[in-house]
């Protein structure tokens, strides 16, 4: 018996690590081409305006210009102005670098979450699924370029994404240490400045994030949680607080005035939830029909359930669970589509789209995982767990074989334009060493897709350019 049962366990971490290994290897080759991609990244369009004004007027009279003039995400201006601490060709080194930072993130946050499972795993074991979560994004996010490798994207969408999932390690991490006095108020303050300082990113994900903290708590308050747990109630309390005063801050800038001038007066209420409501149906139906981009979503929720099998629980799951979890995971991401409504009167830009493709990856892996618990004693049989296992390898093949070698074909694009890019700043460069006033320059091919200078003197890009290098900048 006791044998019978070593030897169960023996097989059961071996199909972990096996499964681990599998999913690491399409995943991180992924994840490391766009690490390796980043390091040719280059200022571009709008972001000579935001360097500029940092280096103009350094880190808080820029927020602050941006935030009277232009809009009020605050945390934006920030990182345009720590972007200056990198130097102007930092941007090569940042974009690596907040890659590998927000892997590092999410692996500690699903690390905490799988000690908090009653499982022994560490940093390394919780990797993988970091990987498989940024793998995923890449690939069904529609414009992953201007997202990740364009710091204007970069900045506004991406930093979210990093901080809410470490701020839920962090309550993970509470709720097993039962913080009280002078504790409890060092983490409620933490978590409300967190909370602060993410809302002054982006107008998508701020509103979203108010939204799952709420519901959140009303979670804990169906649980009865609240009564036995103040130390959760306060730390996410505060942190609520905490998001509901950044929104209003980005709401009430005086700068939103200037940039709405630029897009159409916002529509009444109800064509609000028609715009959004269509632009998330396009999302949806848009995934349903590029087989890259299912196969991958099909390869995320069966890694999710195979080691959701072999993570052992004290508790029973119920399958009804995971449907709630991917029913809430939906509702998150419909969440996504009436700020731009909103602001836009229009469906989102591209770029941002980023953000509900993450919460539909997270809803997906979290449903599965959750599913692999309820239904472990089946999956576990040898033919089902190695059926699931092989079906799971064919579309992961499928999506990485899709997905990998296009974006290998990026690399000679990308080395080329960081080249001319630097040929460009030195002729600027050195114009304006000469004396000259202006200068005319040949067109170079941005292969991230981001608008280029122009024949137009008051082209925006222009502007920014001309700002940044102080000479005037014309193309054609």
């Amino acid at each position: 018996m006791t044998v019978a049962l070593l030897d169960k366990k023996k097989q059961m971490q071996l199909k972990k690590i096996s499964l681990l290994v599998l999913i690491s290897l399409p995943t991180s080759a992924l994840v490391g081409l766009f690490i390796y991609l980043g390091g040719f990244t280059q200022l571009m369009a709008d972001d000579f305006c935001s360097v500029y004004r940092a280096e103009e007027s350094g880190m808080i009279r820029s927020m602050w210009y941006w935030y009277i003039t232009w809009h009020g995400g605050y945390s934006v201006s920030f990182a345009d102005a720590i972007l200056g601490l990198f130097g102007r060709n930092g941007i090569a080194f940042v974009v690596p670098l907040a890659i590998l930072i927000w892997l590092a993130a999410l692996a500690w946050t699903i690390h905490v979450f799988l000690n908090d499972a009653n499982t022994r795993s560490n940093f390394w074991q919780a990797l993988p699924f970091a990987l498989v979560i940024l793998y995923a994004a890449f690939i069904v996010s529609p414009s992953i370029k201007t997202s990740l490798l364009w710091w204007a994207g970069l900045r506004g969408y991406i930093p979210p994404l990093i901080i809410f999932p470490f701020y839920v390690g962090l309550y993970l991490h509470i709720s097993k240490n039962t913080p009280n006095g002078k504790s409890l108020v060092f983490w409620s303050l933490i978590s409300f400045f967190i909370m602060f300082f993410n809302s002054g990113f982006s107008e998508t994900f701020t509103p979203l994030q108010i939204v799952m903290l709420a519901a959140w708590l009303v979670w804990l308050f169906i649980k009865k949680e609240i009564s036995k747990r103040k130390d959760l109630f306060s730390f996410l309390s505060t942190g609520l607080i905490g998001a509901a005063l950044g929104l209003a801050a980005m709401i009430f800038a005086p700068g939103n005035a200037n940039r709405q001038l630029t897009a159409p007066p916002p529509p009444p209420p109800f064509e609000i939830a028609g715009i959004a409501l269509k632009s998330y149906a396009d999302f949806i139906a848009g995934i349903l029909s590029t087989p890259e981009k299912i196969t991958v979503l099909i390869s995320v929720a069966l890694a999710g359930l195979l080691f959701g099998s072999l993570i052992a629980q004290k508790r029973n799951i119920k399958i009804a669970n995971a449907l709630l979890i991917f029913i809430i995971g939906l509702f998150f991401v419909f969440c996504c589509f009436p700020p731009a409504a909103y602001g836009q009167s229009s469906s989102p830009s591209e770029h941002t789209l980023i953000i509900p493709v993450y919460v539909l990856v997270f809803a997906v892996l979290i449903a599965s995982f959750t599913a692999g618990q309820a239904l472990a004693e089946k999956i576990n049989k040898p033919v089902l767990y190695f059926g699931v296992l092989a079906i799971m390898l064919l579309s992961f093949g499928f999506s990485a074989g899709a997905a990998i070698p296009k974006y290998y074909r990026e690399i000679p694009k990308a080395i080329q334009y960081a080249e001319n890019w630097r040929a460009r700043d030195e002729q600027i460069k050195a114009a304006k060493a000469a004396g000259e006033s202006g200068i005319y320059l040949n067109p170079i091919e941005n292969w991230v897709g981001i608008l280029e200078p122009t024949d137009n003197p008051n082209f925006f890009v222009n502007r920014c350019m001309t700002k940044y290098y102080r000479i005037h900048i014309i193309s054609n």
